[in-house]
């Protein structure tokens, strides 16, 4: 499915009908500058580092047809395989059928979890969203209730596991016209096992809530996964709350999350507070701290962010 990079630049520069004004470029720059100890002491205790890089490409092929390209140039420090710069490569029909069905082809995030985050310190449970990966992805829209989504992807296809595409899939469920400021997902994933290994399918459940009363938002969110990482007989299970408040342009925000493993038999809790100042709609900066505990002595850590980001 690789080859299909090739083709969506292709199509951007070479379908002679296009016109100029129907290119979309859009970005986004973060940098963090980061302090930390104990936990993270092995990898240095201080650094700047570019979080994300990111250069997006969208262009209308005809009506109800677009395609996108989303480059992530902070992988190119990591001497990656030159398609892991790819963050997405996609063909997207909308309307199919003159139905409010959106179908998504090539590389994106699938359709898993609530997807709410504020931290530039990224969470456990955002670290469980599915993304970069090969797949179709399809978003139908239920007019004054909600929407679905469903998907089929390729799991860990880079590492050339012998997982196809009909052995993972996602389904979603979400609306926010329950109640005003209420938003509301349920969320069904299986990563298919690898038949070469001793592996059994992982299977994941997630649930996600966001309230928003003015200038103050609660959410929170739980995900149950058996077979963590196709391990047979590892579980996780991860539950998150937090709140956001703003205040002009000052965001000032709070979480706190914990996390059971049972293959470390180990419990793991993260807290967090940090504030964010906006520039402007697209540019902000942030100051946020935070403390992970974990049984056991000496396994405590904490981390203090420094960073900003600017979208264009």
């Amino acid at each position: 499915m690789k080859i299909c990079i090739a083709i969506l630049f292709f199509i951007f520069m070479a379908v002679p009908a296009m016109a100029e004004d129907d290119l979309k470029i859009s970005g986004v720059i973060e940098v963090h500058y980061r302090y930390s100890h104990d936990l993270y002491a092995n990898e240095g205790d201080d650094k700047f580092l570019p979080e994300e890089l990111y250069l997006q490409f969208e262009k209308n092929i005809e009506n109800n047809i677009g395609a996108l390209i989303k480059l992530d140039g902070s992988d190119m420090n990591n001497n990656s395989a030159t398609h892991k710069y790819v963050e997405e490569a996609q063909v997207i029909f909308r309307n199919v059928g003159n139905k409010p069905l959106t179908l998504i082809v090539g590389k994106d995030e699938m359709p898993f979890g609530q997807d709410y985050e504020r931290f530039l310190l990224s969470s456990r449970t955002h670290g469980l969203e599915i993304d970069k990966v090969w797949g179709i992805h399809g978003n139908y829209e239920l007019k004054g209730v909600g929407s679905l989504a469903a998907a089929i992807f390729e799991k860990d296809a880079e590492n050339n596991e012998d997982v196809g595409l009909k052995d993972s899939f996602t389904v979603r469920a979400q609306t926010s016209d329950l109640l005003e400021g209420l938003f509301v997902e349920a969320s069904l994933a299986m990563l298919g096992k690898d038949a070469s290994k001793a592996e059994d399918d992982e299977i994941r459940l997630n649930a996600g809530a966001s309230f928003k009363m003015a200038a103050l938002t609660f959410h929170g969110e739980f995900t149950l996964i058996a077979d963590y990482d196709n391990s047979p007989g590892r579980d996780l299970a991860v539950l998150q709350f937090g709140a956001d408040y703003r205040l002009n342009e000052l965001l000032l925000k709070a979480r706190i999350e914990n996390s059971d493993d049972d293959l470390a038999n180990q419990e793991e809790l993260r807290a967090a507070v940090g504030a964010s100042y906006y520039l402007s709609s697209k540019t902000f900066v942030a100051l946020e701290y935070e403390k992970v505990s974990k049984e056991g002595a000496g396994m405590d850590s904490d981390e203090i962010l420094a960073g900003g980001s600017f979208k264009f």
